[in-house]
């Protein structure tokens, strides 16, 4: 049996079969996004330095209670949906990773004033030179 379509919720007849179509959808959408965050959330553990399956099942409960989530699933569907960061999750896990050097920039200076040359803006039209005539 084929799993249940979205298209589906514009032919069914019965408010119970919408019902029930609507359900399957959430559930599967829930899913698919705590697994994008599950990996988003291992990710960012690797950038830091960290082994993902190091992590103590105390820390996670820690890190649970303190964002008021009942399970793990649950925040990594919010990771996933993009109501949590990634990073900031992982640097709250893991507090103790090294930090990033506070004078260094991501952005070299040659970038940064090629970036403000591309911003800048444009004459309009209308104040474009004009004819003589």
């Amino acid at each position: 049996m084929e799993p249940p379509n979205p298209a589906w919720l514009s032919y069914v007849v019965t408010s119970k079969a919408r019902a029930h179509i609507r359900s399957f959808l959430k559930n599967q959408k829930l899913n698919e996004s705590a697994k994008l965050g599950g990996r988003l959330l291992e990710q960012a553990l690797k950038d830091l330095g960290t082994d993902p399956s190091q992590l103590t099942e105390k820390s996670r409960q820690v890190l649970l209670k303190s964002l008021k989530l009942l399970n793990w699933d649950q925040l990594l569907g919010e990771i996933g949906l993009g109501n949590r960061l990634a990073a900031v999750v992982a640097r709250q896990l893991v507090p103790e990773a090294p930090k990033a050097e506070p004078g260094r920039s991501i952005v070299s200076s040659d970038c940064s004033s090629a970036g403000r040359r591309a911003t800048r803006r444009r004459r309009s039209p209308s104040a474009a030179p004009r004819a003589w005539w």
